[in-house]
C-alpha cells in the first residue's frame, strides 16, 4: 500500500537595514560641504520595502554642536534635486535581490555663521515591508 506525504513551505517577508555614516568633513563657509552614506537593506527576494528617514517639516536638518547649529538636507540622488522620501508609506520597491544597497547624499549649504566644534545630528531610518 502506498500513500503520499505532502510536504510544503512558506517563504515569509523578512528585512534588516544597516546605515553606513554620513561624514562632511571639514566646513568651509565659501563652499557647499557634501557627503554621503550607504544603507544596506536585505530582504528576502521578492519582498516589498520602503526606505523613509525621519520627518522633518520642511527637509531641513540641524547639526548641532552646544547651542550652535548648522542647517543640512539629505538627498536620494548625487545632483541634490530630490530630497530623500520622509513618508513611510510612499512607493515600495521589490527586493530583486537578498542585498542591495541605497545611497543618502548630504550637502551642508555654504554661508552659514559656524561657530568652532564637532556638530551631530542623528536621523532615524525607519525600513517597512
Amino acid at each position: 500500500m502506498n500513500d503520499n506525504l505532502n510536504v510544503s513551505l512558506t517563504v515569509e517577508s523578512s528585512c534588516t537595514i544597516t546605515a553606513g555614516a554620513l561624514a562632511f568633513g571639514p566646513y568651509v563657509a565659501t563652499a557647499d560641504s557634501q557627503g554621503s552614506a550607504d544603507l544596506s537593506v536585505n530582504c528576502t527576494p521578492g519582498t516589498q520595502y520602503h526606505v523613509s528617514l525621519a520627518a522633518t517639516t520642511d527637509g531641513t536638518r540641524t547639526l548641532t554642536s552646544g547651542t550652535n547649529t548648522l542647517s543640512y538636507s539629505l538627498y536620494s540622488d548625487a545632483g541634490f534635486s530630490s530630497l530623500f522620501s520622509e513618508d513611510p508609506n510612499g512607493t515600495k520597491v521589490e527586493a530583486a535581490a537578498a542585498a542591495e544597497t541605497i545611497t543618502v547624499y548630504g550637502r551642508v549649504p555654504a554661508a552659514q555663521s559656524a561657530v568652532v566644534g564637532n556638530y551631530t545630528d542623528t536621523v532615524t531610518v525607519t525600513l517597512t515591508y
